[in-house]
C-alpha cells in the first residue's frame, strides 16, 4: 500500500538516513574506498577523502546457539557493498576476532552497506540477519551501530561406508550430500557437502547445517576408459546410488539433519550396471595444435536442476587426431549433450554439438562437424539524455540454459559504440551488457528492423553476423521504501521481488530483487518503465521465496505500482511472513 501520513515521517526519516549511502548505490561512484583486508579491529576503510569524524564503527557478539555460551576465536568479515571505481576493482574485505567473551568491533569504517559474516571451527558459518546471503547494515556518517550479533549453529556430521557389490569397500569414491534450493532457473539440487572414502570405504562429511538432504556415492574406476571394446563382452560399470540403494533422485530417501548431530551409518552399496558406448567422428577444426576435446554433458533431468559431467578430451583421450574418430565408453542410460571442441587462441574456436538419449544401445556412426566461431558486430545505441562513456563498456553472450554446451562471447565496445564480439559458437544467446550504467537498462537487441524476442540472440554459426544493434534507454525507473512487519516496525532483512505480469515477454529477464538492511529500507534502481507488483518476504528458507508457485500464491499481498520513465517511487511494503 502507499505510505500513509503516519508511516510518511518513518519513510523520510529512513529515507535522510540513507542518504548518505547512495553512493553505495549500484553505479554511483562513492568517494572512498571500502575495507581493505586487514585481521585487526581497526577496519580502517578511509582515505584522504574521508573525514575522520564520519568514519563509522560496529559491533557485535558470536555466541552458541543452543547453549547461549560465548564463542571466542569467531572470525568476522565485513564486505563492502560499496561501489567503486572500474579501475580499482572490488574493495577487498576486513576482518577481526572474537575475545574471550566473544565480543568483536570494527573501528574507521566509511559510510555505506556492508555484509558481515561469522565463522569458527565445529559451527556452520553464518551471515547476519535473516535469509540465505544475509541482511545488509547501513552505516551513516560517525554512526556507532551495536548489537550485530551472531548465533551459530553446531554443524553436523555425516559418516558411513562404501561397499560393492560383494560388501568389499570402494576406495576413493566419491559421495556427496545435495539439498533443495529455489534459484533463478527454478528448484534445484546444490552440494552442501562432499568426502572421498578412505582405504576402510568410509567417508566423514563435516561442517553440515540442520535440514535435508539426499546423499549419493558414485565410484569410477579411471577417468576414461578409451581402450577398444572387448568384442562380444558387454560393458559393465558402477552407477551412482542415492542411499540407500536409489538410481535415481526421486526414489531416494532424505535424510533428516539435526543441528550439531551425528548422522552415523549412512552407508551405501554400490553395484555395477550395463554401460553403453558413444561413437563417431569429428570432421574440420583447425589444421594444426591440439585436436581438443570430446565430452558429454548429462543433461539435467526435471527437479534436478545439475549436472553430471563426464569430460573425455586432450592428451590420450579417444580422439584420434588423424582420423577424427573418438569413442566414449562406459555411459549409463540418459538425456546427454555431445560436445566437440579445438580452440587455438581465446578468439579461434572451433565447436560443434548434438542432444543424444542413451537407451539400452550402442550409439555409434556420429558425425560432429567442427564449426570456426565467426565475429558478431555491431553497434551499443542509448535512447534518452545520457553522458555514458561507451568505451567503458563490455558485451557478453551467454548460454541461456546455464550449460548446454554453446560457447558463449565477449567483446569490447568502442567510444562511437561499435563492438565486435568473437568466441561464440553457435546457439542462442541472451545478450548481455556489463557494467550497466545507472539510471539505464537493456531496452531492446534488434537485428535490422526486428526486435528479437527476449533479448536472444541466435547465431547459426559459420558465417560473420553484423548489424546488431543493442539498445540502452537512460529512463530506468527506481523503487526505494521500507518493509514492514504486521506490527508496523521496520521488516530487517526483508527478501524484496520486483515482478512483471505474467504476460510480459521479458518476465524472466526483468525480476529485480534485493534486500532490506537492519532498517528495513530496500532500493532498486534500473527498473524498466512498466507495471509491476512488488513483494517483501521473511522467513525464506533456501530461497523459497524464488518459488514461482509460492509467488503466485501471494499476488494478492504484493503492492501494484506502475512506473514511469525515470520514476522514483517510494513504497512502504507489508512482509509477507513465511514462517509463520
Amino acid at each position: 500500500m502507499l505510505t500513509g501520513s503516519g508511516s510518511m515521517m518513518q519513510l523520510v526519516v529512513l529515507f535522510c538516513l540513507l542518504a548518505t549511502s547512495l553512493g553505495a548505490q549500484p553505479g554511483r561512484r562513492p568517494p572512498t574506498r571500502g575495507p581493505q583486508s586487514r585481521t585487526s579491529p581497526q577496519a580502517n576503510t578511509a582515505t584522504s577523502a574521508t573525514r575522520p569524524e564520519d568514519l563509522a564503527a560496529l559491533t557485535g557478539s558470536v555466541r552458541d546457539k543452543s547453549t547461549g555460551e560465548p564463542l571466542r576465536k569467531a572470525t568476522i568479515t565485513l564486505y563492502s557493498l560499496n561501489a567503486r571505481a572500474a579501475s580499482r576493482g572490488p574493495a577487498r574485505p576486513a576482518t577481526t576476532t572474537t575475545d574471550a567473551a566473544g565480543n568483536y568491533v570494527f573501528t574507521g569504517i566509511e559510510p555505506g552497506r556492508y555484509r558481515l559474516s561469522a565463522r569458527r571451527n565445529g559451527y556452520v558459518p553464518r551471515s547476519f540477519g535473516a535469509g540465505s546471503s544475509g541482511t545488509p547494515v547501513t552505516l551513516a556518517p560517525a554512526q556507532k551501530l551495536g548489537s550485530i550479533d551472531f548465533q551459530l549453529v553446531p554443524h553436523a556430521v555425516v559418516t558411513g561406508r562404501v561397499d560393492d557389490e560383494d560388501g568389499d569397500p570402494v576406495v576413493h569414491a566419491s559421495v556427496q550430500l545435495f539439498r533443495y534450493v529455489y534459484t533463478d532457473r527454478g528448484k534445484t539440487l546444490r552440494t552442501a557437502g562432499a568426502a572421498q572414502t578412505n582405504d576402510l570405504g568410509e567417508y566423514r562429511i563435516f561442517g553440515v547445517g540442520p535440514g535435508k538432504y539426499y546423499l549419493q556415492a558414485a565410484y569410477r574406476r579411471g577417468p576414461v576408459d578409451t581402450g577398444p571394446a572387448r568384442p562380444g563382452e558387454a560393458d559393465e560399470d558402477y552407477v551412482p546410488v542415492y542411499y540407500p540403494a536409489a538410481t535415481s533422485i526421486e526414489s531416494a530417501t532424505p535424510i533428516e539433519i539435526a543441528a550439531g548431530a551425528a548422522a552415523r551409518g549412512v552407508d551405501v552399496r554400490l553395484s555395477k550396471a550395463r554401460t553403453y558406448r558413444v561413437a563417431g567422428r569429428v570432421t574440420g577444426g583447425p589444421s594444426e595444435g591440439r585436436p581438443g576435446s570430446v565430452m558429454l554433458l548429462r543433461r539435467a533431468t526435471p527437479g534436478a536442476g545439475y549436472f553430471e559431467e563426464q569430460r573425455f578430451g586432450g592428451r590420450g583421450s579417444s580422439w584420434n587426431s588423424r582420423t577424427g574418430a573418438f569413442e566414449i565408453r562406459n555411459i549409463t542410460p540418459g538425456s546427454y549433450t555431445l560436445i566437440a571442441r579445438s580452440d587455438r587462441g581465446r578468439e579461434e574456436r572451433w565447436s560443434a554439438s548434438v542432444p543424444i538419449e542413451i537407451g539400452n544401445a550402442d550409439l555409434t556412426g556420429l558425425d560432429l562437424a567442427l564449426q570456426l566461431s565467426q565475429p558478431v558486430t555491431g553497434a551499443v545505441r542509448i535512447e534518452g539524455e545520457s553522458t555514458v562513456d561507451l568505451s567503458r563498456l563490455r558485451i557478453a553472450f551467454a548460454d541461456p540454459g546455464g550449460r548446454g554446451g554453446a560457447s558463449g562471447g565477449y567483446g569490447e565496445v568502442d567510444a562511437e559504440g561499435r563492438f565486435e564480439v568473437r568466441g561464440a559458437g553457435a546457439g542462442a544467446f541472451d545478450v548481455n551488457i556489463f557494467p550497466m550504467p545507472a539510471g539505464h537498462y537493456l531496452k531492446a537487441v534488434k537485428m535490422g528492423e526486428r526486435q528479437l524476442d527476449g533479448n536472444t540472440l541466435d547465431l547459426p554459426g559459420g558465417a560473420p553476423m553484423s548489424g546488431i544493434e543493442i539498445v540502452l534507454s537512460a529512463t530506468a525507473a527506481t523503487i526505494e521504501g521500507v518493509a514492514v512487519d504486521r506490527r508496523g516496525e521496520p521488516a530487517a532483512g526483508a527478501s524484496m521481488l520486483i515482478l512483471p505480469p505474467a504476460n510480459d515477454p521479458q518476465r524472466d529477464r526483468r525480476q529485480f530483487r534485493a534486500t532490506a538492511d537492519q532498517n528495513g529500507h530496500f532500493q532498486i534502481s534500473g527498473i524498466p518503465p512498466g507495471d509491476y507488483r512488488v513483494y517483501a518476504f521473511t522467513g525464506a528458507e533456501d530461497g523459497e521465496d524464488r518459488d514461482p508457485d509460492l509467488i503466485a500464491k501471494f499476488e494478492s499481498d504484493s503492492e501494484k505500482i506502475t512506473l514511469k520513465d525515470s520514476a522514483r517511487e517510494a513504497k512502504q511494503v507489508k512482509a509477507i511472513a513465511l514462517d509463520q
